[in-house]
């Protein structure tokens, strides 16, 4: 695809009008006044004619490289704003904005709504966040929230109370630094079965012999996926 602003397509547009007029107007008056029975004059004739159509062809070439050329430059410029959308803000790419024009200005105002967007976005999730903490820390039973890949996204305040277990304050990060648990077969069964899973016997990773009886529920996200694990320690 070729990008060409309004006023290429009106310059081309006048061009090629005024160059139809011109060889047009060039065979009326050859064709109305030149002797044919002259030898000379139409070969004088006809090599003006083929110089003219000479002329404008590379004319059309010229225009069209031209236009191919800046196309390709707003592409360019284009790209430049995707790689730098990654890491900087709106205002770094004033300059390639400008570059575009009325293009440029559209794609400006997209990305000043789509950054809205995603700022709103960013402090409702926060904001959720946030809730889901409290919530989950002033929970009535002892557990903790994991991402399928046992990342702890929050823990209740009674399990630091009752088993003295205190992920933040331990820097444990991974609910398989508390216990011993195959996350990998939990997901696939619970993913088949569509239900909480109970384990009799759960080792701890602080090499006492002490163990438990956990609960663990999954929390499924809209497409059928398992979004996050809920381990619930018998008290």
């Amino acid at each position: 695809m070729i990008l060409i602003k309004k006023s290429h397509i009106r310059f081309l547009f006048v061009i090629s009008l005024f160059t139809t007029i011109i060889l047009s107007l060039a065979f009326y008056l050859i064709i109305n006044n030149v002797d044919f029975r002259n030898i000379i004059n139409i070969k004088y004739y006809s090599e003006i004619l083929i110089f003219m159509m000479i002329t404008a062809l590379l004319l059309y070439l010229l225009l069209f490289f031209t236009i191919y050329y800046k196309s390709l430059r707003v592409y360019s410029e284009l790209d430049k704003i995707i790689e730098n959308s990654r890491g900087q803000s709106i205002a770094d790419n004033s300059r390639s904005f400008k570059k575009l024009d009325k293009l440029g200005a559209q794609i400006e105002a997209l990305f000043f709504n789509l950054n809205g967007l995603s700022e709103r976005r960013k402090l409702k999730i926060t904001s959720f966040k946030k809730l889901c903490d409290f919530l989950i820390a002033g929970f009535h039973a002892p557990v903790i929230v994991a991402d399928p890949v046992g990342e702890i996204m929050g823990y209740s305040d009674i399990l630091s109370n009752k088993f003295k277990i205190n992920p933040q304050t331990n820097h444990m990060k991974n609910i398989t630094e508390i216990i011993n648990v195959d996350l990998s077969s939990l997901y696939a069964k619970m993913l088949e079965e569509k239900k909480e899973i109970t384990l009799e016997k759960v080792n701890f990773t602080d090499h006492s012999s002490k163990t438990n009886k956990i609960k663990i529920f999954p929390i499924f996200n809209s497409e059928g996926g398992i979004g996050f694990f809920i381990f619930e320690f018998n008290q």
